[in-house]
């Protein structure tokens, strides 16, 4: 055995629960994103969006999270939060949150 092979094997190893942790992260991120969507359609008593959201499930397929630090006017914005979310399997729309750390700032509903 080449001595190169062990050594891809057992990075594999080390890399693969690093996978499933960002993966356990988003969803998790994912889901306070549509929790805090729920709380502010709530403020604005957006019935229609509350109906879609409150059944919505987030479609773990399309999910896009994109860090970066800048600010968007003159808020501080450091990750951009993206995913489809779904009723009974079938697409309903997409959500966007624009967050600070642990703090969401902005959620925007897109119905389908």
């Amino acid at each position: 055995m080449r001595p190169i092979t062990p050594l891809l094997l057992l990075s594999s190893i080390l890399i693969a629960p690093q996978a499933i942790a960002v993966t356990e992260h988003e969803n998790n991120y994912v889901k306070r994103c549509l929790d805090y969507g729920i709380k502010e359609m709530r403020k604005v008593q957006a019935d229609g969006a509350l109906s879609i959201l409150g059944q919505a499930s987030v479609d773990n397929d399309n999910i896009q999270e994109n860090v970066f630090s800048d600010y968007v006017g003159s808020q501080y914005v450091a990750t951009e939060l993206v995913a489809d979310i779904k009723v009974k399997d079938k697409k309903e729309g997409e959500i966007l949150c624009l967050g600070n750390d642990d703090q969401f700032l902005y959620f925007h509903f897109s119905p389908r």
